[in-house]
């Protein structure tokens, strides 16, 4: 998507979720319950994005940008990361749990492509 106003609130975005997901910590303070909640609807957004792309420039055409396929694997990373933390109640390893949230961290690298925009 090309509209630069909506690009930049994607940055941002992506730029408050990296510093938030920075301060995860075990044992949990109370405080990463909250973090973690914001990082969540943070991967609304980018869900959200995710679909207006793929509305706006169409499946085949998404899937042949690089970065939208990476982008697109941290996004379902996100989603299998959201049903196993909220809907599946079950005891999990956590270490599994803060793997699938380190993809969630690679989203920074999708910054990239903004910058080689700017170039």
């Amino acid at each position: 998507m090309d509209n630069d106003i909506f690009q930049a609130f994607i940055v941002l975005t992506i730029i408050v979720n990296t510093v938030l997901q920075s301060f995860d910590s075990y044992p949990e303070p109370s405080y990463i319950y909250t973090i973690e909640t914001i990082c969540n609807t943070f991967s609304f957004v980018f869900i959200v994005e995710m679909l207006i792309n793929l509305t706006g420039i169409g499946f085949e055409r998404y899937f042949l940008d690089p970065y939208n396929i990476f982008d697109c694997f941290i996004v379902i990373t996100s989603i299998v990361d959201i049903i196993i933390s909220y809907v599946i109640v079950v005891e999990l390893n956590v270490e599994f749990l803060t793997a699938l949230r380190t993809f969630r961290l690679m989203r920074i690298f999708k910054l990239g492509k903004s910058w080689r925009q700017l170039g």
